[in-house]
């Protein structure tokens, strides 16, 4: 028996499975079959594609002039500022 044969017969006794068993159907199966196999030997294999996905970058916060400290120094929290000193009065 060909290839071509015995996936026919494996297409059509999926279909008759998948129909319930149904009594005196054969015909109509293996016709059905028939149609599924041709209708995939045309379908021309895609060719392989290779792409490259790359993650999205996260956007820049968005922050005001007042959030970054001068160039050159670091920038004080609250906990990292100095205690003021009062004068003594004299």
């Amino acid at each position: 028996m060909s290839d071509d044969t015995t996936g026919i017969r494996e297409l059509a006794y999926q279909i008759w499975e998948s129909e319930g068993r149904p009594d005196g159907q054969h015909h109509r199966h293996w016709q059905m079959a028939c149609k599924l196999a041709e209708a995939q030997t045309q379908q021309a294999p895609q060719p392989l594609v290779r792409t490259t996905v790359t993650k999205p970058r996260a956007a820049p916060e968005k922050s005001s002039a007042a959030d970054k400290p001068a160039s050159g120094r670091k920038a004080l929290t609250p906990r990292s500022r100095p205690a003021k000193t009062t004068k003594p009065a004299s």
